[in-house]
């Protein structure tokens, strides 16, 4: 993979052009399930981006009903720590894309048989 410092020389600038990308063969090799979702918006005004967290919640094993009984009494506010598997910053163009796509995938899509 070479990287390039500024435009290629066959383009001017302010001129489109395509590229095709390609995801590599082993792209989810190493994916780790998500079972929680964080979204937050950025904080300016109007939304420019948004913060895209995934997470996951381990439930605790319990092999004896002793550790099972001393694991209910753990008070409230002690809460189950999320661990955080990725986060992402998105543009607001990026987020509605994902959106779409997700959608499309899941059958939602405008019209679609899964539509709500």
């Amino acid at each position: 993979m070479t990287a390039m410092s500024g435009p290629p020389t066959n383009v001017t600038q302010g001129e489109q052009f395509s590229l095709t990308l390609i995801w590599p063969e082993d792209a989810i090799k190493d994916a780790v399930p998500a079972t929680h979702f964080l979204v937050l918006n950025d904080g300016s005004v109007p939304t420019d981006g948004t913060f895209l967290v995934l997470g996951q919640v381990v439930p605790p094993v319990w092999i004896t009903p002793e550790q099972q009984r001393m694991g209910m009494e753990r008070p409230e506010s002690a809460g189950m720590p999320i661990k955080v598997q990725g986060a992402f910053y998105l543009t607001r163009a990026k987020a509605r894309e994902l959106y779409g796509i997700l959608g499309v995938h899941l059958g939602m899509a405008e019209g679609g048989a899964d539509a709500e």
